[in-house]
């Protein structure tokens, strides 16, 4: 691989001790920038809001009186007690009821626009209905209960209510105009029963007086919903922001994105409205972003110069690192011949010249460390091997116990031939072995475990003959053999299968051990640290680097030991 010159890795130095300090400069400069811009911005809305809110309220009260009217006047006030009692008033008390409402909202019916349509009824009796936008009546004998507004006003008859954008059903003439509303009830002032209900309506751009010229420092939509969260009115600063606030299919807000958002909310007071404004964050990101750009800029023009000075001064100490660096990197390739070749005008000659005596010290040193750790491997490998065979006698003279207890001597006189038999395979001075010789181990152990056991242990041991020659460690498979007995199958009552399989893989040997016993959960249990198969995993690992032992296990449906023995084991020379 092509290595960077000691100049360009000086260069990065040199970046990144600058670039990171500045960056954070920078980054915080522009950070408290934005953090007291949006500071600013949220005194100056919230204050801004506050005032809107003020203007709205007092516009509410305005419409609410508009739904009192009928308790200034006695005449009409009496009326509308008789006809809410009675019920079915004739056409001459409608007509007097009519008159005198017109002269109350005359002048409020001719002076405001913003005033659409009012009703007042009682039961399925229409009171009084006007409108200066439209000439359709209410349709005769409707059912006023059945609206949701007039059984709002009924269930509290104390409070003002407010009905959000509708289109009116009981006209009979179509108006698809979308209209708010504010309704009341009129009640009888002992009693506080209901005689009436009187219901103001408005276009939801009534609001648009109070918010349509409206200006923030950034773009931005001003919108009200009500408690149930229906849009009642929105209004943009410009055709991009009017996206950010919409509503669905049954009219209610679908929130702002509050990544691109900066929203604030004021609860409009003695009314069922919150006023909130989205600000575009983009914008107010742009405001920081420049200051982080000019000190970008600011940074790229002083690094050009101080790149080029780098360059400059870095040549004395770049080339002899440049090649100090070649003869390390010949060293660690095996080229221990290889020397510094110095200038008299390099700075790091000094340092070339012990490594030159380095290598020779190290060529001459190589021979007696390489035998030295060979001979310190042959003596890790047969400490490790003297544990197994301790640790299969004490589980052999276990199942010998076994027997003894049970009195059943002709049992225990064909395990002691078995044993000894296995024993010798044991105490045998070789490290590694053929596969086959091991095989035929593992048959003599299994043989020794159904004396034992009689037939609750049902076992196969198969090899294919291609992989029968290849060497392993001696005593490789019987540890894991072993844990299958001990702690797969002793557990259970019932028979428990066991099979132990070698074959050729793609020119590795794969041994598999394979039992359908208790199991054990092995995603939580690391069985690995256990000796004998501890030793086994490190025995493999230095007679065949690249080899690899894989226990998979789950609770009740037994374990499965790989053992992959990797390409390039010699056949042993005893098969």
């Amino acid at each position: 691989m092509r290595q960077d010159s000691v100049t360009k890795r000086l260069s990065r130095a040199f970046l990144s001790s600058t670039l990171l300090p500045f960056l954070c400069i920078v980054t915080l400069s522009a950070g408290l920038t934005d953090s007291i811009y949006r500071k600013e911005i949220s005194t100056m809305t919230t204050g801004y809001l506050d005032s809107l809110a003020g203007n709205i309220t007092q516009y509410i009260r305005d419409l609410d009186q508009v739904t009192l009217l009928p308790y200034f006047s006695t005449e009409v006030f009496d009326m509308i007690e008789r006809m809410g009692h009675e019920g079915d008033p004739s056409y001459l008390e409608k007509a007097q009821l009519e008159d005198a409402l017109e002269s109350l909202l005359s002048s409020i019916r001719y002076t405001r626009n913003d005033y659409y349509s009012s009703i007042m009824v009682s039961k399925d009796t229409t009171l009084f209905s006007s409108s200066n936008y439209f000439r359709g009546k209410p349709k005769d004998h409707y059912d006023w209960t059945t609206e949701s507004w007039y059984q709002a006003a009924l269930s509290d008859p104390n409070n003002l209510h407010f009905i959000p954008p509708h289109v009116p059903t009981y006209y009979d003439t179509s108006n698809a105009v979308k209209r708010i509303s504010l309704v009341r009830s009129i009640n009888n002032l002992i009693s506080r029963k209901p005689n009436a209900v009187i219901k103001v309506d408005i276009l939801p751009s009534s609001f648009g007086r109070f918010l349509n010229n409206a200006t923030f420092s950034v773009p931005s939509v001003l919108y009200i919903t009500d408690k149930a969260g229906n849009l009642i009115y929105a209004t943009a600063s410009d055709k991009r922001m009017e996206d950010r606030v919409q509503a669905d299919t049954d009219g209610r807000l679908i929130p702002p994105d509050v990544k691109a958002n900066l929203i604030q909310s004021h609860v409009i007071p003695e009314s069922d409205y919150t006023l909130s404004v989205a600000l575009d964050t983009r914008a107010i990101l742009n405001r920081s972003g420049k200051i982080f750009a000019i000190g970008i800029a600011c940074y790229l023009a002083a690094l050009l110069i101080s790149m080029l000075l780098n360059r400059r001064f870095s040549k004395t100490i770049a080339q002899p690192i440049e090649e100090i660096k070649r003869v390390l990197v010949a060293i660690q390739g095996g080229d221990f011949s290889a020397r510094y070749q110095g200038r008299p005008e390099w700075e790091l000659n000094e340092v070339g010249g012990s490594i030159n005596t380095m290598a020779s010290e190290l060529e001459k040193t190589i021979q007696h460390t390489y035998v030295a750790e060979l001979k310190t491997k042959e003596a890790e490998n047969k400490a490790l091997l003297s544990q197994i065979q301790a640790h299969f006698l004490f589980n052999a003279i276990d199942s010998m116990i076994a027997l003894l207890y049970d009195n059943d001597i002709a049992l225990l006189e064909k395990s002691l031939y078995s044993l000894s038999g296995m024993l010798r395979y044991t105490l045998r001075k070789e490290e590694t072995v053929s596969l086959g010789e091991e095989l035929d181990f593992i048959k003599d152990y299994l043989l020794l475990t159904h004396i034992r056991f009689a037939n609750r242990l049902v076992d196969t041991v198969q090899a294919a003959d291609d992989v029968r020659g290849v060497v392993v460690p001696r005593l490789i498979l019987q540890p894991f053999v072993e844990n299958a007995v001990k702690h797969g199958m002793e557990p259970l009552s019932r028979k428990t299968n066991l099979s132990v399989t070698a074959r050729r893989e793609g020119g590795d040997t794969v041994i598999t051990i394979a039992d359908d016993g208790a199991g054990f959960d092995s995603k939580h249990t690391d069985i690995t640290r256990s000796t004998g198969i501890s030793n086994c995993i490190a025995r493999l690992s230095q007679l065949s680097p690249g080899s690899s032992i894989r226990i998979e296990s789950q609770v009740g449906s037994g374990c499965t030991v790989t053992i992959t023995v990797k390409e390039g084991n010699h056949e042993h020379t005893d098969c």
